[in-house]
């Protein structure tokens, strides 16, 4: 009797395992697209720091409710690069196409171009999944401005302006042009970088990022409030550009000094009631440690410390969690006493929504398989 009950508890954890991968009789998926191009045996090519549009066509072959798409990569290190729809119906012999994006970040490693997509259909039941070969590599030409710091912002003073560059492509570029200009003022200035090393390529004498020497602009004495300061580069002998830019106020107080050099990441995928981080990298360029104030402004929950003293160079991770959908913006102020190193304006498109059934049906079904398991070991026992 022993042998039996044991025998059928063993089948029954057959049973259930089949169960939590078997594929649903309600719908199957027909093909995926992805930017546009069949991903079903063949290896799709895509660029860093672009948008992948995943097309997915399903059929009905049952009827049941509340169903997701979803799709995902796994292997990056700062976040969860993954889309899914909102639930929808799915009917007896109905084809559907659904539409997901995930932002491709620039920073993603490629010393092993290839990773996985996976696309999955899921209910309360039942799912089915498959994968996708995809093939990451770096644009040939790509330099982007990573951070634009601030001086003296008084009127009829020159504003003090750093701009740090950075080159995520896979070729070196010489002879670059950065134009620094406030265009409600009418005001503008240029500088050139000679050679920017190709990405993680540095030399003894070529590095792939670069700070460039202070370019000032003089503001005139009517100057007063908040302005846009845009950043232009022309490089790849001018086929190639970018700009950024960043909201300077002028009212008088000093935002930057030569005694600190910051960086600051951005954030992806951001979504409602998830949680996502930023680094900052502050450098001290002074011989002895000092404090650095870190304030935050925006829709957000934030988890940071406000108060950090550097000594040489140091990153910190903030973590933030967007509060409502839509277009947010995030201020990002550092400080010493002397005044603002820099403060910097974020705008992020924040969707709506977080999935959290999934995750609880599957502790829930990990805790049965472990109560199964112990059940049977300790009747082995007996």
């Amino acid at each position: 009797m022993k042998k039996i009950l044991i025998l059928a508890l063993l089948a029954f954890l057959v049973a259930f395992a089949g169960y939590v991968s078997a594929d649903s009789n309600d719908y199957t998926i027909d093909s995926v697209y992805v930017n546009d191009i069949e991903a079903e045996g063949s290896t799709v090519q895509i660029e860093l720091d672009t948008e992948l549009t995943v097309d997915v066509y399903l059929t009905g072959t049952g009827s049941t409710t509340d169903v997701r798409v979803k799709t995902w990569f796994g292997g990056y290190e700062y976040d969860l690069l993954e889309d899914y729809t909102e639930t929808f119906d799915v009917e007896n012999g109905v084809s559907y196409k659904k539409t997901l994006t995930i932002e491709i970040p620039e920073d993603i490693n490629v010393d092993d171009n290839y990773y996985t997509l996976y696309v999955e259909i899921y209910d309360s039941q039942d799912y089915v999944k498959e994968s996708y070969d995809i093939y990451f590599e770096e644009p040939r030409h790509k330099v982007v401005v990573k951070d634009i710091m601030f001086s003296n912002t008084s009127p009829e003073e020159y504003l003090g302006v750093k701009v740090r560059l950075t080159n995520l492509g896979e070729n070196q570029e010489e002879d670059i042009r950065v134009t620094v200009s406030i265009p409600d003022l009418e005001i503008s200035t240029r500088a050139y970088v000679d050679e920017l090393a190709a990405r993680n390529q540095e030399t003894d004498t070529t590095d792939d990022e670069v700070t460039l020497q202070t370019l000032y602009l003089r503001l005139p004495s009517d100057a007063t409030g908040d302005y846009e300061v845009q950043v232009q580069v022309d490089y790849n002998n001018d086929h190639s550009s970018t700009c950024a830019s960043a909201y300077v106020r002028v009212d008088g107080y000093e935002s930057y000094d030569d005694s600190a050099i910051l960086s600051i990441s951005t954030m992806k995928d951001l979504k409602v009631g998830k949680e996502s981080s930023f680094k900052i990298q502050i450098t001290n360029m002074e011989e002895n440690p000092q404090d650095f104030y870190i304030e935050l402004e925006g829709n957000f929950e934030f988890e940071y410390t406000e108060i950090v003293t550097v000594d040489q160079t140091q990153e910190y991770t903030i973590y933030a969690t967007p509060l409502e959908a839509g277009v947010q913006a995030l201020t990002v102020v550092v400080s010493t006493e002397d005044g603002i190193v820099t403060e910097n304006i974020y705008s992020y498109d924040v969707k709506d929504g977080n999935l959290l059934w999934p995750i609880i049906l599957g502790v829930v079904l990990a805790f049965v398989v472990v109560f199964v398991v112990l059940f049977i070991i300790s009747r082995l026992r007996e």
